[in-house]
């Protein structure tokens, strides 16, 4: 439940979801009608930048997370081994196709 505040009467408003990011709203007090304007913080995460060795073309690669599903060329190798470059990923994923 979200609540705001009527800009004429100051009245506490309350809506289940917000869908969009501005609205017009009839006030359950005045019954008047105003705009809602919802505004985001932002959230800022962090994480350390992490390089793997392709086990495909053997070059260092950012990594960002497994890709999947995996090509067939990649499924008998171990979850815990598989780190493959996006290059050869979409490669090998291309001529699946």
């Amino acid at each position: 439940m979200h609540k705001f505040e009527c800009p004429y009467c100051k009245y506490g408003n309350s809506i289940n979801c917000l869908e969009d990011d501005n609205f017009d709203h009839e006030c359950e007090g005045c019954e008047k009608e105003f705009e809602v304007n919802i505004e985001y913080d932002p959230i800022i995460c962090t994480s350390e930048i992490e390089y793997r060795i392709c086990i495909d073309c053997k070059k260092e690669y950012r990594f960002t997370g497994q890709s999947f599903p995996r090509p067939e060329i990649y499924k008998n190798i171990d979850l815990k081994e598989y780190y493959v470059c996006p290059a050869c990923f979409h490669r090998e994923t291309i001529k699946e196709l």
